[in-house]
């Protein structure tokens, strides 16, 4: 296991008060009722399943439950790393901390609509690929 490193950007409160104020909200309570959550802070633990850079942005589809050996319920976050921040990968597992966005909605590359929780991540610590 890699040595988990806390992925941030710089801001007034310090990581430990943040992530401690943030809640662990089942999946699909956040997908059902996105509202009653919008701007909570909020925690997820999940497996990378794609992500787009664009420069220090990076958006990431991350699935959040884990069902035997298989990650299911996806998420969209956003995340804003510094330049002296590793990378995320594919397949990686990490853990986040940020805020509830509501509701994300996208053209899939099958050409359907998909509607999923989003979250604006602000710490993300990565724990490697799974083994």
């Amino acid at each position: 296991m890699q040595t988990v490193k806390v992925l941030s950007s710089a801001h007034a409160e310090s990581p430990e008060a943040y992530t401690n104020a943030a809640e662990q909200i089942p999946y699909l309570e956040l997908a059902r009722y996105p509202n009653n959550h919008r701007l909570k802070r909020v925690t997820f633990t999940g497996k990378v399943v794609q992500l787009i850079e664009r420069g220090n942005i990076t958006s990431l589809r991350v699935n959040v439950t884990k069902d035997r050996s298989v990650w299911n319920d996806t998420i969209y976050v956003n995340y804003v790393r510094t330049r002296d921040e590793e990378r995320i990968l594919e397949n990686d597992l990490i853990t986040l901390w940020g805020v509830s966005k509501g509701l994300y909605t996208y053209d899939s590359t099958m050409r359907t609509v998909v509607t999923i929780p989003e979250v604006d991540a602000r710490f993300i610590t990565n724990h490697g690929k799974e083994t």
